[in-house]
């Protein structure tokens, strides 16, 4: 598959939403340990409120797409989690609009604005054991295969792989933002849950692709 046109990009806010569902107990369990015990019901409430809007969408410009997306995500689920999701979305959207499918270039610019308007927004940089250490290395992983497969698909399984890396390394991390703060040694030995939202996100690139 070489681009993500609408219906592809609709294929994966629906997978999006069942993902959160079926990992909703364990990320509430992972939060409930260093966090407020309430990621897996906001995140599955917002991508469920992201998927309804999509469907209901007859918008074929990935970029507008794209601000539905992180407007439904913002109303429905205004944690903080939400709300950096959702301006991960609203920023790629910026960059997108006018666009009908996304080729590897495309994809590579999702991958980059997504993670800038976390970071953004947040103020979190890689190594603060955030969503931003799974989903800032999947923007970079993205850029180096680019530079080297024509196969879109190969491309967003290096973005997971990454980001599944990144899960990895923030059980060496101690918590900078949070309530994780409060347990900056606890957390040693144990995924960030921000993190693990991060890779789901683009397990699900994978799995539509």
């Amino acid at each position: 598959m070489s681009t993500i046109n609408r219906k592809i990009f609709i294929d994966f806010i629906n997978e999006a939403s069942d993902i959160m569902i079926k990992n909703k107990e364990y990320l509430m369990e992972l939060d409930a340990a260093f966090g407020d015990g309430d990621l897996g019901l906001t995140m599955s409430t917002g991508f469920k409120a992201a998927k309804d809007t999509v469907n209901d969408s007859e918008e074929s410009d990935i970029g507008k797409l794209c601000m539905q997306v992180g407007m439904s995500l913002s109303k429905a689920a205004p944690s903080t989690m939400g709300t950096l999701i959702a301006s991960g979305f609203i920023r790629a959207a910026k960059s997108l609009k006018g666009t009908t499918e996304l080729d590897i270039q495309g994809f590579v610019t999702f991958t980059f604005e997504f993670a800038n308007g976390v970071m953004e927004l947040g103020k979190a940089k890689l190594g603060d054991r955030t969503l931003v250490d799974s989903i800032y290395p999947a923007y970079l992983a993205a850029k180096t295969e680019s530079e080297k497969s024509s196969d879109l698909k190969t491309v967003a399984k290096a973005s997971l792989s990454a980001a599944e890396k990144g899960v990895e390394e923030t059980k060496n991390m101690k918590s900078a933002f949070g309530r994780g703060v409060f347990f900056r040694d606890q957390v040693l030995g144990h995924p960030d849950q921000g993190a693990i939202v991060g890779k789901l996100i683009y397990q699900c690139f994978v799995n539509i692709l």
